[in-house]
């Protein structure tokens, strides 16, 4: 070997032990755990199933721009690591676990490495189960790129901002950790990695039980009491002792003991006494209970002859189960508690908070919905009870449902039950997994676009080993609860799966298509094969001949349809057409709309499938409801009303195991709130409607305009709430269950198959589905919103104005029966977009076989979505008398235009001279047509005026009424209200006005009021 090669090789190791040596200096810890201390291996982070993004539970849109987690085996301390980037947008970006830890441990460490060398910082957060946050101080982690191992101290752990716990001290177990970025800039990219995750505890000091007493007898509603005495072996000053009472293994109290000396202060040696006090729920099950002491951060060893557990009677009169039902549908809804008439107002807390739950308890808030989970919950809101195939732990989820009762006694528990298949599911079915779809067409079982909750896969909506299986956990957790000893409590369930527990497709939020795994691609074909009969009319449907050539030049250059297994879920450059067309016309993508009108189906049939289940483990006498229907729900993506899986409402309402639908309320342009669904054809289904206030009671006006229209109202609410806000919801639900609800004359009419025809990526959904119902709010009189297939069935109440946005998809006998029940007596109707367009084929005919007006479908030309009036018409009088511009933004293909024959040219194509709003005026009719949506309410005003429609205020406003009650709030300037007969109007409970027909109201644009309205005595 030559010299000069030798010298290479000594500089080359040389630098190898210089680069080696750094290395290792750079992965010294910063903090050691002392080693006499135990550890647990919490994640190898060897795979990304533990990890997911960390989010607001519930939240709508996107905290981050970009937010990946991946497995790294190149840069690792041991096996592979993890790789977390994130982009942040609106918030710093937080890294979630989903395991949940068990034991009492004081210290978490992890090895990080900050490659970038961003000057970024670190901090843990510790979620207990009742949902209080702790978190950490921060950790800067500077410019330093290598490895480092970071210790944080559970007992260093501080309340985070907005939470509030009882007690004051971490409580395990932990429904999950959280690792906080803070320091970022938004736009920024910031790349961390992680191994070896561990959870570490000292050995726990031993404390002897000396003598332990409690009664041996005690009534229900009574208080139990105990004594103790023990001795400390050595300095125990994180020793804590618990009383735990339990029925048959399931937990009705827990109890911390207090010290006459804090352990703190103990001496080695020193014999302590502790007390404890157990205020028995009233309705607890009778029996033989177990009272057991428990040591926390300490080892309870007990003296010679003296036990941990002690037997308790619980004794008392026999408690027949409570009973919640719905009843007073259609016009006055509210609920029985066995035969007690009690409002339709349900307070959901965002955590157990036992500091809310006292108050609500005082403010005289009987129904309380608590979120838990069957299976896993995906948010980690609450705590996971599915561990592995028949392996149930509901230890956790027993402590969170006495711990309500212990705040709120006089409560009734409704269980929002989330159904979601675990990792360890995922892990084992992968053939049983939905595959989404990118807007390029990439298929994955992970969710690309966005983490879902606290994973990136989900079971198929379509597999039914998961409906089994997953109706199996739900039938067990019902069964535990029935069993419970709070089980009186409990009073129903909220069966909630999808994004936000909605039944919304996952993926959906994020523009994902779905779904197509093997099982979506069975089930797609079987419901073809139901609906079709034979590949010859699927054939003929899907525009292909019915029978198809079989020479081998037609064998190897069509895509014929010529066995069953040949039928696939449209791929997304089929199912995004809309970016051309804003409806599908069957005669051209007939196969797009089907399969839309399955997946609809679909979602609607596992819920039917699960609330089967629930009804037969919970039996007759408790409430099963569901949040579903939202067709009038303003989703974020383009493709989201079509594909949420929401558009099979009036199929749904054929399952009778379904007491109340429930659902979030759009808000009107930050103001009053829209329910999202046909609400008046479910209460006719004889279900009630549960409309969802946010932000109650910060925004009490929304929150009492929703429960007087709807007579009922689920509230969120968060631990800084005002109570007397929640006073004054609480007496006016108990004013709302007494009131009828008057009927209007005015019918939104909505139909969830032809919303199955609407493309995606258009705006045209929005502006039909939710656009149009929110100005229609304005008008300041009330309405209802109807099914079409009610309105063909004839089982509608008359109404003078009638508005369709959608009617699209009717066949010729459905035609004649809308014209039959809608057009007579005077009626007027008003149609958006291509009424009773779509048969076989969208075509004029059929349009003008409905409307009476000839309508012709623009499909070559591109031209702006928008409405030009010069006012002046009679339909327009009195709100309309200058030029009025409507509609959408940007182009819509197909329009429709009026040719004017027959009928008169109220408006024109923007640009143009071609009829886009008409009317035609039957014998005891008038046909209105826009070919696009977004009807201001001054037109709408006009519209109902002219149908005959009594208007109680003079101008747009929002305004609601159910007997005497009476919500408004102003827009641009107060209203005046209208009667028919003198009233006396009280505010606020003091006389407004007497004997009046008109009142000029006193507000500011967006200031609500709650109002009685009495008929004046002569």
């Amino acid at each position: 070997m030559s010299r000069r090669i030798r010298a290479l090789l000594y500089i080359a190791l040389a630098i190898t032990l210089v680069l080696t040596a750094l290395l290792q200096v750079a992965a010294q810890p910063d903090v050691t755990v002392p080693a006499d201390w135990q550890a647990t291996l919490l994640s190898d982070c060897d795979t990304t199933l533990d990890f997911t993004a960390g989010r607001q539970p519930f939240a709508v849109g996107q905290l981050y721009d970009s937010f990946s987690v991946q497995t790294e085996p190149g840069a690792r301390i041991k096996g592979a690591s993890l790789k977390w980037r994130a982009i942040p947008k609106q918030a710093p970006p937080m890294l979630c676990s989903a395991f949940c830890i068990d034991s009492h441990c004081q210290a978490i460490s992890l090895w990080v490495k900050n490659p970038e060398g961003h000057q970024v910082g670190l901090a843990l957060s510790a979620v207990e189960t009742d949902g209080s946050r702790y978190r950490s101080s921060l950790i800067p982690l500077g410019d330093r790129r290598g490895w480092r191992e970071l210790v944080f101290n559970l007992q260093e752990l501080a309340l985070a901002p907005g939470s509030f716990d009882e007690n004051g001290q971490l409580d395990f177990p932990l429904t999950r950790i959280q690792l906080c970025l803070a320091n970022t800039v938004p736009g920024q990219a910031s790349t961390l990695y992680f191994d070896e995750i561990h959870a570490h505890w000292p050995a726990p000091p031993e404390v002897m039980l000396q003598t332990f007493d409690t009664s041996a007898q005690v009534a229900a509603g009574d208080v139990l009491t105990m004594r103790c005495t023990a001795q400390a072996a050595g300095s125990a000053p994180l020793a804590r002792i618990r009383l735990r009472l339990s029925l048959a293994g399931s937990t009705l109290a827990l109890k911390p003991l207090t010290f006459e000396v804090p352990p703190a202060q103990w001496q080695p040696g020193q014999t302590v006494t502790a007390k404890a006090a157990i205020s028995l729920p009233a309705l607890a099950a009778l029996g033989e209970y177990e009272a057991t002491l428990e040591g926390i951060n300490c080892s309870l060893v007990p003296a010679e002859g003296v036990n941990l557990s002690q037997k308790v009677q619980v004794t008392g009169a026999v408690q027949e189960p409570a009973s919640l039902r719905v009843a007073g549908l259609p016009s006055q809804p509210h609920l029985r508690l066995s035969d007690e008439v009690i409002p339709a107002l349900i307070a959901r807390p965002s955590a157990v908070d036992r500091r809310l739950l006292a108050r609500l308890n005082e403010t005289g808030c009987r129904l309380l919905m608590l979120d838990t989970t069957c299976s896993w919950d995906p948010y980690g809101v609450s705590p996971d009870v599915w561990l592995s195939g028949g392996r149930f732990d509901f230890s956790a989820l027993d402590e969170r449902i006495a711990a309500t009762i212990a705040a709120a006694p006089d409560a009734r528990l409704l269980l929002r039950v989330f159904i979601e298949s675990p990792p360890w599911w995922d892990a084992a079915h992968p053939g049983e997994l939905a595959v989404f779809a990118d807007a390029n067409g990439r298929l994955s079982t992970v969710n690309r676009a966005g983490i879902i909750g606290r994973k990136a896969t989900t079971a198929s909506w379509a597999s039914e080993l998961w409906w089994k299986q997953g109706s199996v956990a739900l039938v067990t957790f019902i069964e535990h609860i029935t069993s419970a000893p709070y089980a009186n409590y409990v009073v129903g369930y909220q069966l909630a799966a999808g994004e936000r527990g909605d039944w919304v497709c996952w993926g959906t939020g994020q523009g994902l298509y779905s779904d197509y795994s093997p099982p979506g691609a069975v089930a797609f074909r079987k419901a073809l094969q139901s609906y079709y009969g034979n590949l010859a009319e699927l054939r003929s449907a899907w525009g292909q001949p019915r029978v198809p050539y079989d020479t081998p030049e037609a064998l190897q250059e069509t895509d014929w349809i010529r066995n069953w297994a040949q039928v696939q879920v449209p791929i997304v450059a089929e199912r995004a057409l809309g970016r051309r067309f804003a409806i599908w016309d069957p005669a051209i993508t007939r196969q797009v709309s089907d399969h839309q009108v399955f997946q609809a189906g679909l979602t609607a049939q596992m819920l039917s499938y699960m609330a089967k289940a629930a009804r037969q483990a919970a039996g007759p006498d408790k409430l099963i409801g569901a949040a579903y229907g939202h067709l009038l729900a303003a989703y974020h993506q383009p493709a989201a009303i079509q594909n949420s899986g929401h558009l099979a409402l009036f199929r749904l309402l054929e399952t009778d195991e379904l007491d109340f639908l429930t659902g979030p309320s759009v808000a009107n342009r930050g103001q009053m709130p829209l329910a999202t669904t046909a609400t008046d054809t479910v209460r006719s289904r004889e279900r009630l409607w549960l409309p969802v206030s946010s932000d109650v009671p910060e925004q009490l006006g929304l929150a009492q305009r929703l429960l007087v229209a709807e007579g009922a109202l689920l509230m969120n609410l968060s631990p800084d709430g005002d109570d007397q806000a929640i006073a004054e919801l609480v007496k006016l639900a108990d004013d709302v269950a007494r009131a009828p609800r008057q009927p209007a004359e005015i019918a939104l009419v909505l139909d969830d198959v032809s919303a199955c025809y609407l493309a995606s990526d258009t705006n045209l959904a929005q502006g039909l589905l939710c656009d149009q119902a929110r100005l229609l709010d304005e008008i300041g009189a009330p309405f209802d919103v109807v099914s079409l297939a009610d309105l063909v069935a004839g089982e509608l109440p008359p109404y003078k104005f009638y508005i369709f946005p959608d009617a699209f998809v009717l066949d010729h006998k459905q035609r004649m029966a809308v014209r039959h029940y809608a057009m007579r007596d005077g009626q007027l109707c008003l149609w958006l977009y291509a009424p009773g367009g779509i048969d076989e084929a969208l075509t004029g005919q059929n349009m003008k076989e409905l409307t009476g007006l000839t309508l012709s479908v623009l499909s070559s030309k591109r031209l702006p979505a928008r409405i030009v009036m010069s006012g002046g018409h009679p339909l327009f009088s009195p709100n309309i008398s200058g030029s009025l511009e409507f509609g959408l933004e940007g182009e819509l293909v197909p329009l429709l235009m009026a040719t004017g024959a027959g009928c008169d040219i109220l408006g024109t194509i923007q640009g143009t001279s071609w009829g886009g709003m008409s009317a035609v005026h039957g014998e005891d009719f008038t046909s209105v047509h826009s070919t696009v949506p977004g009807l201001p309410p001054g037109l709408l005003r006009s519209l109902a005026l002219a149908a005959g429609c009594w208007l109680p205020t003079d101008r747009p406003c929002y305004m609601v009424r159910r007997g005497e009650l009476m919500v408004i709030q102003a827009l641009q300037s107060p209203p005046c209200l209208l009667f028919d007969t003198p009233v006396d109007i009280f505010r606020a409970g003091q006389r407004m006005d007497e004997g009046v027909t008109e009142a000029r109201l006193d507000l500011s644009p967006g200031q609500t009021v709650v109002l009685r309205v009495h008929k004046a005595q002569p």
